[in-house]
């Protein structure tokens, strides 16, 4: 599982389920050519690797869809939860504005602000600190469920 926290892709993650997924189906004749020494080495790796291949491109799936991540291309699935205003280097939730940003903070009634139904916000996304928010959350989250 740690192993999709920290490579969360939806795209490479169904490409690996989809190759594994072909090792354990072709698992017979691969078994007698591999058996024979005819089994090209290329091959023999990701053969042998096979059981262990499947549950990492589920997990990279499932962890991909959470980061809302296919390809290195975010999917904006739903309306995002952020403006980026023009000329402006930062992000705003919608519907506040920054005088007002603590008052609705302390006053759920008067916000406006919708969170993102699942996974990340594609507003983080193309903003100048993207690498370091995405580096921050896979860390944190592999740390937190790998002990």
């Amino acid at each position: 599982f740690t192993f999709g926290v920290m490579y969360g892709d939806m795209g490479h993650g169904f490409l690996l389920m989809v190759g594994a997924s072909w090792l354990i189906w072709s698992e017979k004749r691969l078994m007698k050519e591999d058996l024979r020494g005819q089994l090209p080495e290329l091959l023999a790796y990701p053969f042998h690797a096979r059981y262990a291949l499947l549950p990492m491109g589920v997990f990279a799936l499932y962890c991909g869809s959470i980061y809302n991540d296919c390809l290195s291309v975010p999917l904006p699935l739903f309306n995002s939860s952020w403006v980026q205003r023009a000329n402006a280097t930062y992000a705003v939730a919608a519907g506040f504005s920054p005088s007002s940003f603590m008052g609705a903070a302390n006053n759920s009634s008067s916000s406006s602000y919708i969170p993102y139904p699942y996974g990340v916000d594609p507003g983080w996304y193309h903003t100048e600190n993207e690498l370091a928010f995405f580096n921050s959350l896979k860390m944190k989250m592999s740390v937190i469920f790998g002990v």
